[in-house]
């Protein structure tokens, strides 16, 4: 059954593989190509508790235990373990970090599993039992209702903010579907409206660091390009934008994970392009600024420029011919027409 239904999966992965960007995509994606061990201390200590265990069996009765319980949840460690430095043989992983959220809780369970089999510990410390089972469930339930009550308030404002968007979505829902929106945004905001237009509206972005999917660098690279003249940047300012902004610039010109989140594991491998291409960023941005703004738009289809907080400028406004259609308080939709 499992086969049956991840067959369209691999189908469009066959087809994905077809694209001569598809390895570019990948490592884009989380891919790593490294031999080398990620280890975790609780799955490590659990795999200890239990060969201790398996050695004091031998040791007392001559035998290995056998118990079904005791190998399914040797097992489910060992996986944990294979899950985590299976590329110490395959020579691939793909951020192999989030693999915790699931082997950390199947060691919780082997060792609690383990410490009610083993009889000298349910057998002879039956209060020591009740009250390490109390622990458990307790901090279990109190973790979770903290962290939900935290991310609640946390996030109420931020999302009661996002409120503001709806009529501005609205309106892009009436307009033709597949329309292309170029928006303007306060990159300093922790949410992005690029992000929110294709989830909201039936219209695409323009420009925008999370595209990972089959596109050439050079579109990328473009993107960045026209953020940044968006943003009002000269050309004497290019050198202190990028330092000033490295993890933004990081977002578009990494080539894989390493780059981006600047992994210090994994040493057998790296992110090559990227610091040549911080290095570069500069130089090429003061040759855009040569270009017309219009023409370099005009390369890719643009139906709508979003300015977020303020209006363009006027220049900006004369320079690219743009006609303002729609606005709120803080939102201002401009047509863009060739």
């Amino acid at each position: 059954m499992a086969v049956v239904l991840s067959l369209p999966y691999w189908y469009v992965v066959w087809q994905a593989n077809k694209s001569p960007w598809y390895q570019d995509s990948v490592l884009r994606n989380g891919l790593f190509y490294t031999h080398y061990p990620l280890f975790n201390k609780v799955l490590l200590a659990v795999v200890l508790l239990y060969s201790f265990i398996i050695i004091i069996e031998y040791i007392k009765y001559k035998k290995i235990l056998s118990h079904q319980w005791f190998v399914f949840c040797f097992a489910l460690i060992l996986g944990g373990l294979w899950a985590l430095n299976q590329q110490v043989v395959t020579g691939t992983a793909i951020w192999p970090f989030h693999f915790v959220q699931y082997t950390i809780p199947f060691a919780i369970i082997a060792v609690m599993a383990a410490l009610y089999r083993y009889k000298y510990v349910r057998g002879r410390y039956n209060y020591l039992w009740g009250f390490v089972i109390v622990l458990v469930i307790s901090s279990s339930l109190w973790f979770g209702v903290y962290t939900q009550a935290h991310t609640y308030r946390r996030f109420l404002s931020y999302n009661l903010e996002l409120q503001n968007y709806g009529a501005v979505f609205d309106w892009l829902n009436t307009q033709p579907k597949d329309c292309v929106v170029l928006v303007r945004e306060n990159l300093e905001q922790p949410h992005t409206l690029n992000g929110m237009i294709p989830a909201f509206t039936h219209c695409n972005f323009y420009a925008y660091n999370w595209t990972f999917s089959l596109m050439p660098e050079e579109r990328i690279y473009h993107s960045y390009l026209v953020n940044i003249r968006l943003q009002g940047v000269f050309g004497d300012e290019a050198e202190a934008y990028v330092a000033h902004h490295q993890g933004e610039a990081r977002t578009y010109l990494f080539s894989n994970w390493k780059g981006l989140y600047g992994v210090p594991l994994f040493p057998d491998f790296s992110d090559e392009k990227l610091p040549m291409r911080l290095q570069q960023l500069p130089d090429d941005y003061r040759a855009f600024l040569q270009k017309d703004f219009k023409t370099e738009l005009q390369k890719y289809r643009l139906d709508y420029i979003l300015s977020e907080d303020e209006p363009l400028s006027e220049n900006l406004i004369n320079e690219l011919a743009v006609t303002l259609v729609f606005n709120t308080d803080t939102l201002f939709v401009y047509r863009f027409s060739e």
